[in-house]
């Protein structure tokens, strides 16, 4: 060891920085610069260097240096107007520091490996068995219990415990899942086909009943049901149920989305088979003129769900002009499926004076319904194919006094919960079959041999040993000695194998990865579940070791895969925080025209916005501000962005050059969630930016530090009420770098719309205006102005949102580094440590050294290249 590490090796052996005279530069150092704010009981940060020891076996110690070493390397410490170090002391002392930090986590890794032993999460679990058994669609995750978090994301294997409880899920799905994939009959199931019209069913009848709903016919009212101006007795609704309703193909229109007291669905609709199913539906829009249908004022929206809660899709309703729309979704049994008028406020006609006699609005109106499934593209399926082969299905024959194997287990016939008289005939015959069809072998050790191999090779995730194959037989042929047939027997081996650590676990052993390893990280990565085919083919040829080129077509294969959208849906949810944004409601008073569905668009534009980015390989930079929005007809109305296309679907739009939009900030999700519901939080804003933008998380507020109670009367600006905190010495050093990116972010509402001023309750001046397409008196009143100024903590001043932009897109390389550091921790499951920070900085190199044209066309730090360097690192390839 040099000279100038002696004195630094010396401090990690004693122990403690300032009490021994071996560690003197760094002892000298901290007494000049850091003890005044740092010691004893009025510490600032919380952090007492004088009593600080360098033990780094200690987590928590070691993290506290890697904090002071940050900070002082950021030039954030010492602070601006305190007396600076001599740079080449500083620049001694941090590299000295730096080595040795580096050689602690060396030390663990070469103890323990980059990642350890865990689990699937309940997410890639889904995924997992959907891919594995063709599956697309079968629920899981939602009955197994959730998972932890560490270091901002549920992969991390701290997190990934495991108990007897998750056990039991387990061995429930696996058995869902083989009822689901084993075909019981020798020919398809015959499909069951219908038409369902609204007026026929229980939600849209209760609507038509109370004035919320209208029935139409040819575009126009239809005369065989009165307009009501007040509830109907209860003898009338019924004769109108048993005479008008039953059956009617009249289209119905609805004037209101669904909440908690009004759902519109298909209760008649109950299948008795699990699978896909196939619907073409017909809507449209129209304007409602107290009885007169006129064209809609703009192309509505309608959602789709299934009754067990899973979203299928958002579809445009044209003014006056029925759109068919097709999609399919996957149902299980007593499903049913859910209509909502999406983009329609939440208005009550049944209260207002007239009812739909009176009323005036949009609606959307349903001509009808098709339903078949589930529907079978092979028979077998491949669900069937992967587990028997092309083995036969034969019936099943129980001889009087003749000792035979046991009937393989099947479901019992569903109970439909949903019967009347209007259900075909053929409903009833929809899951029988004549006779009882097994599969069968004449071989089944030689067969169940054949079968597991391949099944547990994908299933593992590598090529399935001998051993492996034999112990799963073994299972098997207990099975049959037990007196179970061959189908039920192997089905036993099928259930160990899906309950097994190597099917549940990811297994990594340590050092460079093999290809299979590489494989598994890949696809779990971008696709959150097993390899497919091609990098099952790439690794059994040793093609994925050779890393480079290969690895980074995969990426982009992968990435233009619709399974990608997994990753999305999945990295930007725990990153971004995307997954909480349902975490608070706007207040209904201070923010009447929101509703769900504007959530939904929320984050639909932070997912279009990220697949553009990474689709055309744009820099980091538009992270901060872009010139370009995702935007669909919904949001270009809360932006004020005429140029938005109508209906669901979002679209590129360019941005001038003066826009307030761009980028992430600005982005109506983002400002949702680091929203309170009633007003803005510009800690938690800042705190956003800091952590999630910038990677740089601020410390905890101190104990006893109260919250900021949101003033609704509109007496005092979030700004005044923070005052208190910021003039708080132990808080003021974390305020004054948290608040500026919230204070910028000022001009944002809770539900991420432009405000001069602040909303409120009682204090300021009343609104006369409406909201929405005039539905809603509007009771706020406009308060206090915003002030959106603010200066930096190194002291540079802005005025607004553009300017604070301006200044995070200075450093764009941090924007960068952050970026790269979440994949990293998302894609191996372990934290970021302080010796991979070289990795890193590699990374970081290659993709900020582009030419002047790529760096106009695109900027630096291109956000795909980021991933495909990663994934050629030794940060990915090894464990």
């Amino acid at each position: 060891m040099n000279r100038k590490l002696s004195w630094l090796a010396a401090l990690f052996l004693l122990g403690s920085v300032h009490q021994h005279a071996a560690a003197a530069p760094l002892k000298d150092f901290i007494d000049a610069h850091c003890l005044q704010c740092h010691r004893g009981e009025n510490k600032k940060g919380n952090l007492d260097l004088s009593t600080l020891p360098a033990d780094f076996s200690d987590p928590k110690a070691f993290g506290r240096w890697v904090r002071v070493h940050d900070r002082v390397r950021a030039g954030d410490m010492p602070p601006k107007k305190a007396d600076q170090p001599d740079a080449k002391e500083k620049t001694a002392i941090l590299d000295a520091l730096a080595d040795e930090l580096g050689k602690s986590d060396l030390a663990r890794d070469a103890a323990n490996g980059r990642a350890t032993f865990r689990r699937l999460t309940r997410t890639e679990y889904e995924y997992a068995i959907q891919d594995l058994f063709s599956l697309q669609g079968m629920p899981l995750k939602d009955d197994l219990p959730a998972d932890g978090s560490a270091h901002g994301f549920n992969k991390v294997s701290e997190a990934l415990d495991i108990s007897h409880v998750q056990m039991a899920k387990y061995m429930d799905a696996a058995k869902r899942t083989l009822d689901r994939s084993i075909a019981t009959r020798p020919d398809a199931p015959k499909p069951y086909k219908m038409r369902y019209y609204a007026a026929d069913s229980h939600g849209f009848l209760t609507g038509l009943t109370s004035g919320d709903c209208v029935l139409l016919k040819d575009k126009k009212r239809d005369p065989s049901l009165p307009l009501l101006d007040q509830q109907l007795p209860s003898e009338k609704i019924h004769y109108y149920i048993d005479t008008v309703f039953k059956p009617n193909k009249s289209a119905v229109g609805v004037f209101r989305h669904n909440d908690a007291d009004f759902e519109t669905g298909f209760w008649k609709f109950s299948p008795m088979l699990p699978g896909r199913y196939k619907f073409r539906m017909s809507v449209w829009s129209f304007w409602w003129d107290k009885g007169e249908v006129q064209p809609s004022k703009k192309t509505q929206v309608v959602g789709i769900r299934t009754q067990r809660g899973g979203p299928i899709g958002f579809f445009d309703a044209p003014s006056l002009d029925s759109k068919v729309h097709e999609f399919d979704a996957w149902l299980e049994p007593n499903d049913a499926l859910i209509f909502n008028p999406a983009s329609l406020e939440l208005v009550h006609v049944y209260h207002q004076k007239g009812r739909s006699k009176e009323y005036q609005g949009p609606g959307v109106a349903l001509d009808w319904l098709d339903i078949e499934g589930p529907i079978h593209d092979a028979w077998p399926p491949p669900s069937h194919t992967r587990l028997f082969g092309d083995l036969p299905l034969e019936k099943l024959v129980i001889a009087k006094d003749v000792k035979g194997p046991t009937p393989p287990a099947r479901l019992p016939p569903v109970t439909q919960r949903r019967r009347d008289s209007t259900f075909p005939s053929n409903l009833q015959e929809h899951g029988k079959v004549d006779g009882l069809f097994t599969v069968v072998s004449s071989d089944a050790q030689a067969d169940a041999k054949k079968l597991l191999k391949p099944f547990l090779t994908r299933a593992f995730r590598r090529p399935a040993t001998d051993a492996q194959v034999n112990r799963y037989v073994t299972v098997v042929e207990e099975r049959l000695k037990a007196g179970d047939c061959f189908e039920d027997a192997l089905r036993a081996g099928y259930t160990t194998a899906l309950c097994s650590p190597e099917f549940l676990f990811r297994v990594e052993n340590g050092g460079k990865l093999d290809d299979w390893a590489v494989a598994a990280r890949l696809a779990f990565f971008l696709w959150g579940s097993v390899p497919d085919d091609e990098l099952i083919g790439l690794a059994t040829r040793g093609e994925l070791k050779r890393g480079g080129d290969t690895l980074r077509n995969q990426v982009r294969r992968m990435l233009k895969d619709p399974k990608s959208e997994r990753f999305l849906e999945d990295f930007l949810g725990q990153w971004l925080g995307l997954h909480e944004i349902a975490s608070t409601t706007p207040d209904k008073q201070l923010y009447p025209e929101f509703k769900p569905y504007m959530q939904d668009c929320m984050v639909g534009e932070t997912h279009a916005f990220f697949r553009q980015l990474l689709d055309h390989n744009l820099g980091i930079g538009n992270l901060v501000d872009s010139d370009f929005a995702m935007l669909n007809a919904e949001l270009g109305q809360l932006y004020g962005i005429a140029d938005a296309t109508p209906g669901h679907q979002f679209w590129r739009i360019g941005l001038p050059a003066n826009s307030r939009r761009g980028g992430l900030l600005t982005q109506a999700s983002i400002l949702k969630i680091t929203a309170n519901g009633t007003l803005t939080s510009p800690v938690k804003r800042g705190a956003w930016v800091m952590d999630r933008l910038l990677g740089k998380p601020p410390e905890p507020p101190p104990p006893n530090v109260g919250e900021v109670d949101p003033d609704l009367r509109g007496a005092t600006t979030i700004r005044q009420q923070l005052d208190l905190h910021r003039n708080n010495a132990s808080c003021a050093s974390c305020h004054r770098t948290m608040d500026p990116p919230g204070f910028a972010l000022e001009s944002y509402d809770v539900i991420g719309r432009w405000r001069e001023r602040y909303r409120s309750k009682e204090k300021g001046d009343p609104v006369k205006d409406k909201v929405g397409e005039g539905h809603y008196g509007v009771s706020y009143r406009l308060g206090l102005p915003v002030d959106a100024t603010g200066e930096t903590a190194d002291g540079v001043a802005f005025k607004n949102i553009d300017d604070f932009r301006k200044i995070l897109s200075r450093d764009e390389r941090q924007l960068a580094r952050n970026y790269l550091r979440r994949l990293a921790v998302y894609a191996t499951g372990r934290e970021i440590r302080f010796a991979d920070r070289k990795a890193v900085e590699a990374i970081l190199d290659k993709c900020g050294n582009v030419s002047k044209t790529e760096l106009t066309n695109y900027g630096a730090y291109r956000m795909r290249s980021l991933i495909e360097e990663l994934v050629v690192s030794e940060l990915f390839l090894v464990k």
